[in-house]
Formats: C-alpha cells, structure tokens, sequence
C-alpha cells in the first residue's frame, strides 16, 4: 500500500510564524523554514522516501530555490487555503495544517498520508512495525501528554480543552508535529476540526495555548470517545520531540535518537537550516554534527546563566548604594 510524506510551508507575512527561533525579518524566516524543508526531504529521500512540501505560494517557493542554487530539490504542490484567523495570533501559519486534514481527506481512499512539520529529520530506518501500520491503515498521532503535563499542569490543558469541548475530557495532548492516517481518518478528523474550529477562534482570546495542536487534541478526543483506533507514534519510536533548551518537563537522554525514526528540533531550526547533505542523510554525520552542536549550545546556555547571575547580585548590591547615594 503507499504512502507518502508531506510537510507545510504557508507564507502569512507580518504573522507570529517563527516559532522557537528568533528571527529579524520574514524572509529570514521563510528561508530558515525552507531549508529546513531541504534537510528534512534529503534525509528521507537517504532512505527511499518521498516527500511533498505543501504550500499556499508554490511559485514564490520556486523563486527562492533558484535564489539560493537549490531550484528543483523539493516536490511542491500549491493548495487553496481560506481559513481567516485574527491577526497576531500565535502559530499562525500552522493552524492551516487543519486545513490540509480536508486535503488529505480527498486523495485516494487506498493511500496513506503522514504530516510532520519541517524541523523534523529522519535519522533512522522506518521501525517494523510500520509496514504493519500503513498494510492495515491504522492512524498515527504523537501523544506528549507527558510533556505538557509538567510544564502546564493537568488543570491548565483541561482548562482549555473544555472550553471547545463542554463534556468531561481525558486531557490528552497531541503534538502537532506528526499526524497520519488515510483519507476516511482525515476526513472525519476534518469533520470533527470544523465542528469546533468557531469556537476555538471566538474563545481566542482566553485560551492559554493558541495553535493547531489544541483543536487536533480536542478534534482526536472526540474521535476517541466514538470508537475511534488510533496509536500513538511516540512509543512506537516513530517520532520524537527533543529540546536542546532546558525543557520544563522531564526528558530522555540524547542518546534515544538512536532508537527513533523521526527526530523533531523545535528550538534547533537554524542548525537544521544549515546541515550540508551529508549530515542530512548520513546517520554517523549527523549524530557527530549534532552532538557538537548540542554540546556548545548546553555550554553557551550555561555561561549565559551565569553571566545573568552574576548580573542580578550586582543589580542587587548597587541598587542599596544608589538609594543611599540620592538621599545624601
């Protein structure tokens, strides 16, 4: 049965789309986003998988190919997107993923589609079990309830799921950074998005997570509560979400890259942005690039800790002297 990789790449100039990268401009932003794009599609292709950069400006994508002597190495398909989202709102751009679960839900009904986002790159061979997966079309999610939970506690994520679903809620959280399935699971998914979608975007401004990942996670519960098969492709090892920033949750060790097929970076965009080929579809070039990497990060991190320490306890101890300077 096939199956086929996807990735979205939306343009909406002067929107909050860079996440978890500071940027100066937007097309900094777009050509970040755009390699990432390259490396991601170099390191499947490494391993005899396709991949389709989804996109509302296939021919502006073009244009910045040739600019930066790369025209051709992506497959580009243009899709007509007509959500209208407030201005400012945070993950702008990724809230058209919803959108592209209507796309999805449209394809042949024997295909199989996977969604990632493009700071995501395929380190190892596709685990077993997914020939399995795509043979019986069993629908994927990536589940990171225990990575919201301590960070955001229980009490807060329920807050939010309940306000676009009334009814108790289990209060599982789906990253958005990998879903897949085949058409009849993106269409009712689809479905499901635009029963709540109005509610979502009215509720806007008290919600305290704003982005695709919300609505899928209510969308997928409500999925569930009719019956609905679906795994989990975080314990599978087909996905995994790994910050080189101090997370707010507990996390595993590096070295559990090894044991997943997908690799998602979200505080690492730059450095995906400019891995060489070899890195990017090599395993042992990029196990070494990365684990330098990682490590001069940690370090810069934790000098700048200090420096900030250090600069607090000054602050501090000039700030007595000061007031007792001005009252003389």
């Amino acid at each position: 049965m096939p199956y086929q990789f996807y990735g979205l790449l939306h343009f909406a100039e002067n929107e909050n789309s860079a996440v978890n990268c500071a940027v100066t401009s937007f097309n900094e932003q777009i050509l970040i986003y755009l390699r990432n794009a390259i490396s991601l599609s170099r390191s499947l292709r490494s391993r005899g998988i396709s991949f389709i950069v989804l996109t509302n400006q296939k021919q502006e994508i073009e244009r910045l190919l040739a600019q930066i002597g790369q025209p051709g190495i992506l497959e580009i398909q243009e899709l007509c997107f007509n959500m209208q989202l407030p201005h400012g709102l945070s993950f702008f751009s990724s809230h058209f993923k919803l959108e592209v679960y209507q796309y999805l839900a449209s394809l042949d009904p024997q295909s199989y589609s996977l969604l990632i986002d493009l700071d995501v790159l395929a380190v190892n061979p596709l685990p077993r079990c997914f020939e399995y997966i795509v043979e019986h079309q069993v629908p994927l999610y990536y589940d990171i309830s225990d990575q919201m939970i301590p960070a955001y506690s229980h009490d807060r994520l329920l807050s939010d799921i309940q306000k676009l679903m009334p009814s108790p809620s289990e209060g599982r959280w789906c990253g958005g950074e990998f879903i897949a399935g085949n058409p009849g699971f993106f269409s009712t998914l689809s479905i499901e998005v635009q029963k709540i979608l109005d509610t979502y975007i009215s509720q806007i401004d008290v919600l305290y997570h704003q982005g695709d990942e919300l609505v899928t996670s209510v969308a997928l519960e409500k999925m569930r509560q009719q019956g609905y098969v679906m795994a989990d492709a975080g314990t599978l090892g087909i996905v995994w979400r790994y910050w080189s920033t101090p997370p707010l949750h507990p996390q595993r060790n590096l070295d559990y890259m090894k044991s997943c097929f997908l690799l998602h970076l979200p505080t690492d965009k730059k450095f995906l942005a400019e891995l060489d080929e070899e890195a990017a579809s090599n395993q042992d070039a990029f196990l070494k690039t990365y684990t330098t990497y990682h490590w001069q990060k940690r370090k810069r991190l934790s000098r700048q800790k200090k420096l900030s320490g250090v600069k607090g306890l000054v602050k501090q101890y000039l700030q007595p002297l000061r007031s007792k300077s001005a009252s003389i």
